[in-house]
């Protein structure tokens, strides 16, 4: 089913990638059934010496979820949801003295810079948030349409076009609503009509038939 929505978002959905993408009802639905799906997923520690997975309930690892203000699925939400709308998703990982992850914190995108020189392979990240460099072990970074494996790129952007026009047609649907469903157009009559005249009658139009009205208008001038 999220396949399916994704595949519809993709044909509905702006011509530049924001959260305003997210008002479209075919993107919204999309990015809010699979980051639901994955949210809920359970989270299984595997040992890489062992064949057997414990429940995150029972690991350390079960605390740096706690200690965030935000629940693990909410975390996991803004994960993808980021992940889906503007193809990277960022979660930092607060350690303790030992090492250990004390915390996980959710940071939005535009907040992340990606800092890679490629000759050297180097990649480390800031944030506006967090003072200093942070290195790649200490940055949960998930992409999504990667051509360099360092950065993502959204999945919307290939359907930009498609996304303008759904919103364009929105956005005229509204005003066509909002004007009560009276079409534009041009009103003629025979003679010439002074400026009073033109006056009174666009007047007299607006009166009886702007903003849902559905009165009689009166046009002087034959």
């Amino acid at each position: 089913e999220a396949a399916n929505i994704l595949s519809m978002a993709l044909q509905f959905g702006a011509a530049y990638i924001d959260e305003s993408s997210k008002s479209i009802s075919a993107v919204y639905r999309a990015v809010d059934l699979i980051s639901d799906s994955v949210a809920v997923l359970p989270i299984k520690i595997r040992n890489k010496n062992a064949s057997h997975t414990e429940d995150i309930s029972t690991h350390p690892i079960h605390k740096a979820f706690n200690n965030s203000f935000l629940s693990q699925f909410q975390i996991m939400k803004m994960l993808m949801e980021s992940l889906l709308m503007h193809g990277n998703g960022y979660m930092y990982i607060e350690r303790a003295k030992d090492g250990t992850p004390a915390r996980f914190r959710f940071l939005k995108h535009g907040q992340v810079t990606v800092n890679y020189n490629e000759n050297k392979q180097i990649l480390w990240y800031k944030a506006e948030s967090i003072p200093g460099k942070i290195e790649p072990n200490d940055m949960i970074h998930l992409r999504k349409s990667t051509n360099d494996g360092v950065t993502g790129s959204s999945i919307l952007k290939y359907a930009s076009n498609s996304i303008a026009i759904a919103k364009a047609a929105d956005a005229q649907a509204r005003k066509f609503f909002e004007n009560g469903c009276n079409l534009s157009g041009i009103i003629k009559v025979q003679g010439t009509l002074s400026k009073q005249q033109r006056t009174d009658i666009l007047n007299s139009w607006a009166q009886a038939y702007t903003n849902g009205s559905n009165g009689v208008a009166c046009l002087p001038g034959n």
